[in-house]
């Protein structure tokens, strides 16, 4: 298990008794988001941080960065399929087709919102957004464009998927739906 943390860096875990850092590369102990992707045939994990987007192919023991393109090292809501990263920065939603090589921006709601989930649902992905506004977006061209999502529901913190339904949850209220 490994565990994100504001000030201590990433945290690993085989028992949940001892625990040791495996932050070693990351220029920060401000972790926001760590995921893991496959890519071809290797484990791959991403972290976002307070200082930009890292990269580790050894299972966490160590990170190199990857922000070459972010208009701001700031990051947090991060998502990977194995073929494309996208990343929700201060300055916007940025996206990468080379394990984060490079970035390109994407746009994603108002110039006032901001980027707190992403979650692929069959071939869409979809994106929930904080701040006034559309509060959920739908691409369909893998995160290339988006477009508003739905009906319903208020900031979107988190994202799920369970069989056939969407989960959306805001900081006060859950969101069910059966119908995509």
């Amino acid at each position: 298990w490994y565990v994100a943390t504001s000030n201590n860096g990433i945290q690993r875990t085989q028992n949940f008794t001892d625990w040791y850092s495996s932050s070693s590369g990351i220029g920060t102990s401000d972790i926001r988001r760590i995921i893991t992707s496959v890519e071809g045939s290797a484990i791959v994990m991403y972290a976002s941080t307070a200082n930009g987007v890292y990269r580790s192919a050894m299972l966490g023991y160590s990170w190199s960065a990857v922000n070459n393109g972010l208009a701001s090292l700031n990051t947090s809501a991060i998502f990977s399929d194995g073929t494309i990263l996208l990343v929700s920065t201060d300055e916007g939603v940025f996206r990468s087709e080379n394990y984060g090589q490079s970035w390109s921006a994407v746009s994603i709601g108002a110039s006032n919102q901001n980027v707190r989930c992403f979650l692929k649902n069959g071939s869409d992905l979809l994106a929930g957004l904080a701040n006034t506004g559309n509060y959920l977006y739908r691409s369909t061209d893998n995160g290339l464009t988006w477009s508003p999502y739905g009906s319903g529901i208020y900031e979107t913190n988190q994202l799920a998927k369970l069989d056939d339904k969407l989960f959306a949850s805001s900081l006060t209220l859950m969101y069910q739906s059966t119908d995509n």
